[in-house]
């Protein structure tokens, strides 16, 4: 049977297509916190998930960081093809509760989730943008639905886009 070409863009070897083929993707993680293994929210959870598709394809990561909080693992950092770290950097203005409460009005009067105001951030839909323009990857995948208000900058991306919304049930629970 001929093949029908790569799904989603330009065709790299390394992985196997259902008819036979080599192909290897170039996938982008957009993740809100530094993927590592060991760690007891999802980034653990991320960085294995990484680490299996990085023998495979050729993957980026875009993360965002707090103040004092670990960096991407070390060793998985080395066998990406692209890592960006955005530090999500608190404002010091009347110090960091009425940063929280400034942020929570902000986002209520914006229509926006709690839950995206907490982690909003222009600079990384920016880098995001700036990224999927200059690498072109295949695949954009956006870890949690609190990232999801950077989809609409990227316009018309080249390769498919992806959100996860990880326990979606229990968020809509929270909202009743």
């Amino acid at each position: 049977m001929p093949s029908q070409g790569p799904p989603l863009g330009g065709q790299r070897a390394g992985s196997v297509t259902l008819d036979g083929e080599d192909q290897r993707l170039r996938l982008l993680f957009v993740v809100p916190f530094a993927p590592r293994f060991h760690t007891k929210h999802g980034g653990g959870v991320i960085a294995q998930l990484l680490h299996h598709l990085v023998d495979r394809h050729e993957v980026g990561v875009i993360y965002q960081s707090l103040p004092g909080s670990l960096p991407m693992d070390p060793e998985l950092r080395s066998r990406c093809a692209l890592t960006r770290e955005v530090p999500l950097a608190p404002s010091a203005f009347m110090g960091p509760r009425y940063q929280h409460q400034r942020r929570v009005m902000a986002t209520l009067l914006k229509g926006r989730p709690l839950s995206v105001g907490a982690i909003y951030s222009r600079q990384l839909a920016r880098i995001v943008k700036a990224i999927m323009l200059e690498w072109r990857p295949d695949v954009i995948q956006f870890e949690h639905d609190s990232l999801g208000f950077s989809i609409p900058v990227l316009d018309e991306p080249d390769g498919a886009t992806v959100l996860v919304c990880h326990d979606p049930g229990l968020n809509a629970s929270r909202d009743l």
